[in-house]
């Protein structure tokens, strides 16, 4: 739908109780919180948010595809990058890519669409 970022979206805000596999040897693990757990009190500041995902376990991978000396490739609204801008190739035969491997943990917050609709 929206490329990368929005398939991770769209595992994450799925509302599933555990996403992935819970094993020190997988690559991503995540858990949807019962909403007691982190608003036992119902703060009605907390109204707002959906649901909220602790990653126990996310891996990322980046790899550098090309690049370019004046203009740089921005996001756009629908998709991955914008294709107007040409990349420079890193060689003339591509037999391997620059890479980097990130491990960690993190939180993905769900807002309910009523509390951001413009």
């Amino acid at each position: 739908m929206f490329g990368r970022r929005g398939a991770q979206f769209e595992v994450l805000d799925k509302g599933d109780a555990h996403i992935g596999e819970d094993d020190p040897r997988s690559e991503f693990f995540a858990e949807t919180l019962c909403r007691a757990e982190w608003d036992p009190d119902s703060d009605p500041l907390l109204d707002a948010i959906d649901k909220l995902v602790w990653g126990h376990r996310l891996r990322d991978v980046v790899a550098l595809l090309g690049f370019t000396r004046f203009e740089s490739i921005s996001p756009e609204r629908d998709g991955e990058i914008d294709l107007d801008v040409e990349r420079a190739a890193l060689a003339e035969t591509i037999t391997w890519r620059p890479a980097v491997e990130n491990r960690g943990e993190g939180v993905f917050v769900s807002f309910a669409a009523d509390s951001v609709a413009v």
